[in-house]
């Protein structure tokens, strides 16, 4: 339900690039491909691999070196959809039904009003 962090996101760009690339990527490179994405959902990496692997057709490349796939990566413009990507995010964890598929299970009842809190303030500017 939520977007994958730290090493899962990691793992989730290697699982990105990994196909057209022809190889694992080296540290360095991940790290750069991290930092160039941003904050990119995990809808918008699956876009992004999409895109890479037509452009490893178009190119009738067995495999994208890092400046072709820098290229796709920077030309990617990502849905400006930050508030609306947070108030899904809430309602997946006041709406989740096990403590053990949350962030931190240990999460308090306050802190779940707090989330119910922040989803209606969001309602009622617009956002759903």
């Amino acid at each position: 339900m939520l977007d994958p962090e730290s090493e899962d996101r990691q793992a989730f760009l290697e699982w990105v690039i990994q196909p057209v690339l022809g190889r694992k990527p080296k540290a360095n490179e991940l790290d750069h491909l991290l930092e160039a994405i941003g904050d990119l959902s995990a809808a918008a990496m699956a876009s992004l691999r999409s895109e890479l692997k037509a452009r490893q057709l178009l190119c009738k490349a067995e495999a994208l070196g890092m400046d072709a796939i820098l290229e796709v990566v920077h030309d990617h413009l990502p849905a400006a959809i930050a508030t609306t990507r947070y108030y899904q995010t809430l309602q997946a964890l006041v709406h989740c039904s096990r403590r053990s598929l949350l962030p931190d299970p240990k999460v308090s009842e306050a802190d779940r009003a707090g989330w119910e809190a922040e989803i209606r303030q969001l309602e009622a500017s617009g956002i759903r």
